[in-house]
């Protein structure tokens, strides 16, 4: 084997071990990205529920509807009813 070889073999060599350590820093980034989305996707669940049972308690108890929540929620006034 040639000395020409012999570095170029050498060069090969790093720039493979290199590709691997970056393909396992992005797996393991992908891992935590892909946790943390199943934490925040738990955590609007629960929200969601939360925020179900508020309205039907506040149906229930108070007499707001849920028509009158939602337009509340997205700055809008209910029309008043006569």
């Amino acid at each position: 084997m040639s000395m020409f070889e012999f570095l170029w073999n050498a060069n090969q060599e790093v720039k493979i071990r290199d590709a691997k350590n970056v393909a396992i820093d992005s797996s393991s980034r992908v891992s935590h990205v892909s946790l943390d989305l199943n934490y925040l996707t738990r955590t609007v669940e629960k929200m969601a529920l939360t925020n179900a049972a508020l309205i039907e308690i506040l149906s229930e108890r108070v007499g707001i509807s849920e028509h009158e929540i939602l337009c509340n929620y997205r700055g809008n006034r209910p029309a008043r009813r006569r």
